[in-house]
């Protein structure tokens, strides 16, 4: 994690004990950091106004599930009408750059550059336990990683 706001939104989304684990971690490496973060996480606790507790683990009994697929396209509009064709599915927000298909369980993304692997987005119950999540609007995260073989996925939790 690169700074204080890292390790803020980090600790935000971690029970207390793991919270505390963090901070003895983070005050190993960097003392004032630590401080600093332990003040910070003070001062969000005692404002009531201030949502500071782990996100709740909806579905969290659920396997993950893929709820999308990106696919880099040198030609976003054949692409997408290849794929419409195919899977018998209207073209959703088609622009030059990107287009998307609403399968029943699965959006399709079509992006424009040099075709390369597709990214999957996958629901997974743990995100917040697995790293410094990207907070999104309402409770849900999501966390970019890249499997053992250069492939991009991106976690999400609600």
């Amino acid at each position: 994690m690169d700074g204080l706001d890292d390790w803020f939104e980090y600790a935000l989304d971690l029970p207390p004990a793991e919270r505390a684990t963090a901070i003895a971690t983070l005050r190993a490496q960097d003392p004032a950091l630590a401080g600093r973060l332990e003040a910070m996480l003070a001062e969000c606790v005692s404002n009531p106004d201030f949502a500071c507790q782990a996100a709740v683990q909806a579905g969290a009994s659920e396997p993950p599930r893929v709820l999308g697929v990106t696919l880099t396209v040198p030609d976003v509009a054949a692409a997408a009408r290849w794929y419409a064709d195919l899977l018998r599915c209207p073209i959703d927000q088609p622009t030059p750059q990107s287009a998307m298909l609403r399968l029943p369980h699965l959006a399709l993304h079509f992006v424009q550059g040099e075709a390369s692997a597709p990214r999957l987005l996958v629901q997974h119950p743990d995100v917040v336990r697995m790293g410094a999540a990207t907070r999104l609007p309402g409770t849900a995260r999501e966390l970019a990683i890249v499997d053992p073989w250069g492939n991009a996925l991106t976690l999400r939790s609600d």
